[in-house]
Order: structure tokens, then sequence, then C-alpha cells
């Protein structure tokens, strides 16, 4: 392993996300330590201080999820006829635990949301977050409520499938998935 200055800042910087990512997903906050995403990026440990400071500057980078992201939930739960709004919103959060580009994300808001209290932010944040949006601006609390509760389903449904891997749940393919969870969701806003 290379010491000293950075040779390839946002390679390595690209690089370090990654790894720390995959480590925090595995382990939790807790559980992942410097050297070992140093040592999965394939840099100096002292790279990490060098981009982010110390593990919590690191844990914080790992936690921000790509803004279409927190604007495709913001959608989910204001656009479109009340009748299917259930199915857009269970498709959309789902769909963040699926897709490549968020899952090491949303397992480590996961792991450690209890236990670290950036993440817990974060995690509040997305759950409760889109409903501070302009667009939910005059809503009634019974409806903010409603969005709450089905939020908190479907992290559950999500922690069930991914984390701790609870059968027939995790096989399910993701369309029935979707299927079986939305008219749980639906319930809450309203309408079946």
């Amino acid at each position: 392993m290379r010491t000293g200055r950075p040779v390839n800042g946002g390679g390595n910087r690209a690089s370090i996300i990654a790894a720390a990512r995959q480590e925090f997903a595995a382990h939790g906050y807790r559980g992942a330590t410097l050297r070992l995403i140093a040592m999965r990026a394939g840099v100096d440990v002292a790279l990490l201080s060098h981009y982010f400071g110390n593990k919590d500057g690191l844990f914080a980078e790992t936690l921000e999820l790509p803004e279409e992201a927190r604007r495709g939930i913001a959608a989910a739960l204001s656009t479109g006829p009340i009748e299917t709004r259930g199915e857009q919103v269970t498709r959309c959060y789902l769909g963040l635990w699926e897709a490549p580009a968020t899952r090491e994300q949303m397992l480590t808001l996961a792991r450690s949301g209890i236990s670290n209290e950036a993440a817990s932010t974060r995690l509040r944040n997305l759950l409760t977050g889109p409903t501070g949006d302009t667009a939910f601006d005059g809503m009634p609390a019974g409806a903010r409520a409603g969005i709450a509760l089905a939020m908190a389903e479907l992290l559950g449904v999500a922690i069930a499938r991914h984390l701790f891997h609870i059968q027939p749940i995790a096989e399910l393919e993701f369309e029935t998935l979707v299927a079986r969870t939305t008219p749980s969701i639906q319930r809450h806003f309203g309408s079946t």
C-alpha cells in the first residue's frame, strides 16, 4: 500500500466510500473499523483521515442517499391517485433496499440506527422527512400519522427481508412482495 499524499484523489475517495458502505452495511457502525475499510479500499488508513477527518465523518458520508431517492419517496407520497398511493410508496421504498445504488446505505441505516445518533436521524428523516416538503403543507395531522405508520410498516418488511432474512419474505420475488404488502400500506392512505 502506498502512503503519503493521495495520488488518485477522486478515485481514492470513491473507493473509500464504497468500501465503507460495504463494511458499515455488513457490520454496523460499531463493528466496522477504519483499518478494515482502508484494506477493502486498497489505501493507507491515513487517507481516510485526510478525506473524512474520522470515523464519524466517513460514516456520515456513507449515509447520503442520492437526491433522486429522496425526491422519489416524496413524489410517491404526494402524487397520483390516492387509490394507488400505497403501491407507489411500497414500490419506491422497498425498491431502495433492492437497488444496488442504495442497498448498502439502507442496510447501514437500519443496522446502525438504534445505536448511532447520526444514523437514527437519517433514518427518521427518510421515514418522515418527506412530509416536511412544501407539497405536504396543510396536510391534516391524521394524514401525517398515516404516512408515518405506512413508512414504519415498510421499514419492518425491509428489515425482515434484508437484515433478518426471514423466510419466505426474503425469497419472494420483488413484484410479489410489493403486491402482498401494498394492501396494508394503502389502508394508511384512507382508500383501498
